[in-house]
């Protein structure tokens, strides 16, 4: 058996009865079982379409014997029972599950990344998730749920990393100007260039988010760190890998959703 992560989100009709009929379907699902669920929590919409209404988001902590491929096709049934529509990205939608963690497990293929490739920079899936699962490793990072939640809470400054100077400072100077608008109580983040320390293990202080371009040859996560020279632990969002979306809208949409309310 395995212990597996779920995010629910839903900001069309009836929200709250969404999310419960969706945790009632998977509590009977064979093979899986309902361990805790969060409170649920309102959230504004990110990186989507103008003019939507707020999301109502939670967590569910999961026993199952599935494998993560299976669990996942599960949570797109359930989906597709509340009539979700896969129309545009981030947009309204009925009901959004997300698989976030199955164990330690890590994958990499066109049709799942475990862990959940956004969880790391979205309040509004880590608040949720560290009231029922804080203590969860997330296997690439090596930090807890709740040390991610945590990070989101301090952390007042945003470092990007990329392979290419004049990329990278393209992308500092449209996030610089994007984040001057943040809704973050104590003001907008510094957008700052990555620059490694010595060793290259440590943790830059007061990090809200490190962003990275992911260069263009690279076999996993790990050859990406050692490209870019970033330390081999803590949450690194990769940019690139949303299709449609240019770097700029990806990064932030990133900070967005690190910095609202929820």
């Amino acid at each position: 058996m395995s212990t597996a992560l779920i995010s629910l989100g839903s900001n069309l009709g009836d929200r709250r009865l969404r999310l419960d009929a969706a945790l009632s379907q998977l509590a009977t699902t064979s093979g899986v079982r309902l361990l805790r669920r969060s409170r649920c929590r309102a959230s504004v919409p990110v990186g989507g379409p103008p003019g939507q209404d707020a999301f109502l988001n939670g967590a569910a902590l999961l026993e199952t014997s599935l494998g993560p491929q299976a669990l996942l096709a599960i949570l797109h049934d359930i989906e597709q029972r509340a009539e979700r529509r896969r129309a545009e990205r981030w947009a309204s939608r009925t009901l959004d599950l997300d698989l976030l963690l199955h164990g330690e497990t890590i994958v990499e293929d066109d049709q799942l990344t475990l862990p959940h490739p956004r969880m790391t920079s979205r309040r509004f899936v880590l608040n949720p998730a560290r009231e029922i699962a804080g203590a969860l490793l997330h296997p690439t990072s090596g930090w807890t749920v709740a040390a991610l939640a945590r990070q989101l809470d301090v952390g007042r400054r945003v470092v990007v990393a990329a392979d290419d100077d004049a990329q990278q400072s393209k992308l500092i100077a449209a996030l610089a100007e994007r984040c001057s608008h943040s809704m973050r109580p104590v003001g907008p983040p510094a957008v700052e260039p990555w620059q490694p320390p010595s060793p290259a293990r440590w943790w830059p202080a007061e990090t809200l988010l490190m962003l990275a371009v992911c260069p263009s040859r690279c076999t996993s996560e790990r050859n990406a760190r050692q490209q870019l020279k970033l330390p081999a632990f803590g949450p690194v969002t990769w940019l690139g890998a949303c299709e449609g979306m240019t770097l700029i809208d990806e990064a932030a949409a990133a900070v967005q959703a690190a910095s609202s309310p929820a």
